[in-house]
C-alpha cells in the first residue's frame, strides 16, 4: 500500500499553484518589459494600468467567486459604472462663471 508523505499532498498542490498561477504571471511580466522600453511615457503607464487592472480581475475572478458572481448580475455594473461617471463629472466639473 502507498503511504502518503506530507511532500505527497502539499508538495504536488504547490506546484500546481506555481505551474498554473505563477508561471502565468511570470510570463506576462516578461512580455510587458520588452514591449515596455519601446514605448514613451503615457503609452507605458497605460499599458502597466491594463496590466494591474487585468491582474486584479483574474485574481477577484480566481479566488473570490462570491464577489465575481455578485458583481455579473446585469444591473450591478450598470449602478456602479453610473455613480461613478456622476461622481467624475461633478468632481472635475470646477469652471467658474
Amino acid at each position: 500500500m502507498h503511504e502518503d508523505n506530507e511532500f505527497d499532498r502539499y508538495g504536488r498542490t504547490l506546484l500546481w499553484i506555481f505551474e498554473h498561477i505563477l508561471h502565468t504571471t511570470l510570463l506576462s511580466l516578461l512580455s510587458l518589459s520588452s514591449d515596455y522600453a519601446r514605448r514613451d511615457r503615457a503609452k507605458k503607464l497605460s499599458a502597466t494600468v491594463r496590466f494591474i487592472t487585468g491582474q486584479l480581475i483574474m485574481f477577484i475572478s480566481i479566488y473570490y467567486a462570491p464577489l465575481y458572481l455578485a458583481l455579473g448580475r446585469p444591473h450591478i455594473i450598470t449602478v456602479i459604472s453610473l455613480s461613478y461617471l456622476l461622481f467624475h463629472f461633478f468632481d472635475n466639473n470646477k469652471k467658474t462663471f
